[in-house]
């Protein structure tokens, strides 16, 4: 009865940067699913991962935002003003179906007022 699901969305962003000379990336994941969701976002810099705190869950059919550089700074005052967190990768993961999640991932540079469009690579698995 029924059928199996993997419960998990999982993502892989690279390409971001913090706000160091203006740079900023930021997420945004819709969220489909009918039960309220806490994205576990961890940036990867030369191979260490830094899960990050403070991240607002999103209730069904609502979009969360989230701004990286802010939320490094939250947990490490000065981490994005200096080199420490200059460019490094993200990884995401939502609890749940995968086909109930949509992600969109941005750089801007305000200094010129330019953004760039980060890939998301969703590697959930299907076995």
């Amino acid at each position: 009865v029924g059928e199996w699901r993997d419960h998990a969305y999982m993502a892989q962003i690279a390409g971001a940067s913090s706000t160091q000379a203006g740079m900023s990336t930021k997420l945004f994941i819709v969220n489909r699913s009918c039960v309220t969701v806490t994205p576990e976002i961890e940036i990867i810099k030369d191979g260490v991962k830094v899960p990050l705190t403070g991240v607002a869950s999103i209730d069904p059919d609502n979009q969360g935002f989230y701004d990286i550089g802010a939320l490094l700074e939250a947990m490490t005052p000065g981490a994005t003003a200096g080199s420490d967190y200059a460019r490094y990768a993200i990884e995401v993961t939502l609890g749940g179906v995968a086909e109930d999640f949509y992600m969109y991932a941005q750089v801007k540079n305000s200094t010129i007022n330019q953004f760039k469009d980060l890939p998301v690579y969703n590697t959930s698995s299907r076995d």
